[in-house]
């Protein structure tokens, strides 16, 4: 950085301890002349209202750029990485340490450009010789947090994606696209998303109704909703996003019949369990069922137990 700064003529403002201020002049880049206003810091400026962020250029080029804007109002150059951050504002927060070159758009003098005319705000200045430059647009400016919300996401180059994330309590509005934004060719985003307030209200719908747990003595089945209606506005929510309200009725009142297994029968039918069968004169479980002493009825068992069990009364 020294050394670039030997071939221009500058002029010694100030020298601190962490501070350094020059003035370079007759600066001639990407046929921009100009003369500009530094400041060496060792606080480096926050990423807030940065638009664009090149690296591999030098601080020249990085001024050339800024003043190749009409929107670029700062610009920080870290000489680490060679790296040039164009921002929307001149706010001189610090956040970060580190060495880093600040200037300020009105610190900067453009004493002739390839656009003698200017260009509109968002469009940059772009000339291939000194005689005619270009007005183009390589990004989209006029992107701000929607209210109750924040944008994640700091370049705004074309091409590039932000994101909107609402507050709590706040959801985009639900207009059927992804709180994504892509800059485009014509300057402007893709989308915009508002941040609304979201109440929730239960579901319209029931699930079915369940099994019965019982086949007798008053059983229980239920069906459930989930709180997911959105309401969008300023009242309050019935439900809290995601709860699950369950509805529960008794099924299946009638008195069980007296338990006939391991009584004696004649026939199938003296058995009333179900699948019941007779067996030398004695009701028992088909096998695929096993009594079950919860419910006094014979419910669906292990085939392969009671094949045992009936093995070893035959034994």
């Amino acid at each position: 950085m020294v050394l670039r700064m030997m071939k221009c003529e500058f002029i010694l403002l100030l020298v601190l301890e962490t501070v350094i201020a020059v003035t370079v002049k007759n600066v001639k880049i990407n046929n921009f002349e100009l003369e500009y206003f530094v400041t060496y810091e060792n606080w480096c400026k926050s990423d807030k209202d940065r638009f664009q962020f090149i690296v591999g250029i030098t601080i020249e080029q990085c001024v050339a750029e800024c003043s190749a804007r009409d929107h670029c109002n700062s610009l920080i150059y870290r000489n680490q990485i060679n790296g040039c951050e164009l921002f929307l504002t001149s706010e001189t927060d610090q956040s970060n340490p580190g060495e880093c070159v600040y200037v300020r758009k009105d610190n900067i003098n453009v004493t002739k450009s390839p656009c003698q005319e200017g260009c509109d705000n968002g469009k940059v200045c772009e000339s291939a010789s000194s005689i005619k430059g270009m007005c183009n647009i390589k990004e989209c400016i006029n992107t701000k947090a929607p209210k109750n919300g924040t944008v994640l996401g700091n370049q705004r180059g074309v091409g590039d994606k932000i994101r909107y994330m609402c507050n709590p309590g706040y959801e985009p509005k639900n207009d059927g696209q992804e709180p994504v934004a892509v800059c485009l060719h014509s300057g402007q985003w893709s989308h915009v998303t508002e941040c609304v307030k979201t109440n929730y209200t239960w579901a319209d719908s029931w699930s079915p109704w369940s099994t019965c747990s019982l086949s007798c003595e008053s059983g229980q089945k239920s069906r459930t909703r989930e709180c997911s209606l959105r309401i969008e506005g300023n009242g309050t929510s019935n439900c809290d996003k995601g709860d699950v309200d369950v509805d529960t009725i008794t099924c299946n009142n009638q008195s069980c019949p007296t338990p006939t297994h391991g009584k004696s029968c004649s026939s199938n039918t003296d058995c009333i369990e179900t699948e019941g069968v007779c067996i030398e004169e004695i009701c028992f479980c088909h096998h695929l069922f096993e009594y079950n002493n919860t419910v006094n009825n014979c419910t669906k068992g292990n085939e392969y137990m009671y094949m045992i069990k009936v093995t070893i009364v035959l034994q």
